[in-house]
């Protein structure tokens, strides 16, 4: 039978516990520097994602109105509740030009009443519904025309339109907010288009930055 010398033994269990001991020492180490993968993967996707700031004001937006959207863009809100109606009358702006992009008067989808002031928290607007914070949404219900508004007014795309009957090819218009108040006044132009060689035309939207009131089927009045 094979005879180790002690000696050579016990160089063999030193050496041996000497790579076992640094292999231990490196884990430790890049434990300690690094973590586990999984660890750091499940870290890395905690860290929040920085909120998109608000862009600039433009100059046609209340100060009342509040930025809401996402890093693709976004609007600023304007609402108050009408207690008297159990509405909410609401403007939506378009965060650039700061037109109107759409408005009027919204009820929670889900239980058919005004939003309280600390329940709009504002999410997007997607062209109709203005969505919530927590997953609720404001639908838009039915016109409540304010009293100081004419019988005459038209209402499109968030805002009241009234115009007088044109003289040559000029009419004073109105254009009212939700709430009554005015927005804009003056003497429109009627541009030509296929709504106005017919005569008559509905009114589309209201654009303050161009001062344009667009008719549907084509065809603007704008004022100068």
């Amino acid at each position: 039978m094979l005879s180790i010398p002690m000696k050579v033994m016990r160089a063999v269990l030193i050496g041996v516990g000497g790579v076992v001991f640094l292999g231990a020492l490196t884990g430790i180490y890049m434990f300690w520097r690094f973590g586990l993968p999984e660890k750091q993967e499940i870290a890395a996707a905690h860290v929040p994602k920085p909120e998109p700031k608000p862009p600039a004001r433009p100059p046609l937006v209340p100060i009342s109105a509040v930025w809401a959207g996402g890093w693709d863009g976004g609007n600023f809100f304007e609402c108050s509740v009408d207690e008297k109606h159990d509405v909410d009358r609401c403007l939506v702006y378009n965060d650039s030009s700061g037109d109107v992009e759409g408005g009027g008067f919204f009820q929670l989808k889900q239980s058919h009443r005004a939003a309280q002031t600390g329940e709009l928290k504002f999410e997007f607007f997607d062209g109709e519904k203005i969505e919530l914070a927590g997953g609720s949404w404001l639908a838009p219900v039915q016109a409540v025309r304010p009293e100081p508004i004419p019988s005459n007014a038209t209402f499109a795309n968030g805002l009241f339109i009234s115009c007088e009957d044109l003289r040559s090819g000029t009419a004073h218009c109105s254009i009212y907010r939700p709430d009554g108040a005015l927005y804009f006044e003056g003497r429109f132009s009627l541009e030509a288009g296929p709504s106005a060689e017919r005569g008559h035309w509905r009114y589309k939207f209201f654009s303050l930055s161009d001062r344009t009131i667009s008719l549907e089927g084509g065809g603007s009045m704008v004022s100068k």
